[in-house]
């Protein structure tokens, strides 16, 4: 396992990458050996097509991606980010398919070429003895699922993974005193810049 440890999930206009389905959020979190916080990689996407029905999962509308970067434009960005690391995922199987997906339309290397990818839904599944979703697991954990009750967010689900992945670690004590404040505050800016940046460039 790599010294660096980042929790990593996405959101996507449906299943299969196969079929055209693009990443339309993907968020990125940076943990020190306390599993606190450090440095987070967030961007909202612009496919290039319709998220059609998969907007009742994120609710991100056509309208808020129309105008903001492609996948191209922050891939070396994300490889640099993720380079080394341990990246855990929940059903990583799916993320990854997606995200190399994305990596090859750019010429990029893979993710497993980058980072060691750890799929976290197999080996909770393994220690609950049954259905592993995020949302039963936030239960069985007793941890505020927060926003994800009314829609999902690769954000916040990847924040939510680390505190269930520390409380199925037996630690929830640490789960529960994890603080997001700081990484948040800085996101939210950063989207308010992205959001400025879209607002000028629309014609």
């Amino acid at each position: 396992m790599s010294s660096r440890i980042i929790f990593l999930d996405t959101e996507t206009t449906g299943l299969s990458p196969a079929c055209g389905d693009r990443v339309i959020d993907i968020a990125a979190l940076e943990v020190d050996r306390n599993f606190s916080p450090v440095r987070v990689f967030h961007e909202y996407l612009d496919p290039g097509r319709s998220v059609g029905r998969s907007v009742k999962v994120h609710g991100l509308t056509d309208e808020f991606l129309r105008g903001r970067r492609t996948f191209r434009d922050i891939a070396d960005d994300f490889a640099a980010f993720v380079r080394g690391a341990t990246v855990y995922a929940h059903n990583m199987p799916f993320d990854r398919r997606f995200i190399n997906a994305e990596l090859s339309r750019c010429g990029r290397p893979p993710l497993e070429s980058l980072a060691e990818p750890v799929d976290t839904l197999a080996w909770a599944r393994a220690k609950v003895a049954g259905r592993a979703g995020l949302d039963r697991l936030l239960s069985l954990c007793e941890i505020d699922p927060g926003s994800r009750l009314e829609r999902h967010g690769a954000l916040v689900d990847a924040e939510l993974l680390l505190q269930v992945f520390l409380c199925l670690q037996g630690n929830r004590s640490r789960a529960l005193e994890i603080d997001f404040r700081e990484v948040n505050k800085a996101d939210a800016l950063y989207q308010e810049q992205c959001s400025a940046r879209c607002r000028l460039s629309s014609p």
